[in-house]
């Protein structure tokens, strides 16, 4: 009788033992799953986050390229119809409002 009991403590001790490391190898897969998750969500961002620099870059280039078409490294002289030409001199601040200077050619 005492090796009958004997191997039912054991049995029992056994199947406690295999529960833990079940439970321990369900917890580890599911944070595994969890960071892999949030990974791809990361990259998806990140893939969205890619191709909107791509656009905005590109606009800036062509912006870029436009506004120094005459090699100036400035803005193209504004064109006004009823004045002739004028340009963006500078802008001197006063306590009531801002003035902007505007020579006229």
């Amino acid at each position: 009788m005492k090796s009958f009991s004997n191997l039912r403590a054991t049995v029992l001790i056994y199947t406690i033992v295999l529960v833990n490391i079940s439970l321990l190898m369900a917890i580890v897969m599911l944070n595994n799953s969890s960071i892999l998750s949030n990974n791809r969500e990361v990259e998806a961002l990140e893939t969205k986050l890619t191709s909107a620099l791509k656009y905005k870059t590109s606009l800036n280039v062509k912006y870029h390229r436009s506004l120094n078409s005459n090699g100036s490294g400035f803005i193209d002289v504004v064109s006004c119809p009823s004045a002739g030409h004028f340009t963006m001199s500078g802008t001197l601040q006063r306590d009531d409002a801002i003035v902007t200077n505007l020579t006229f050619s």
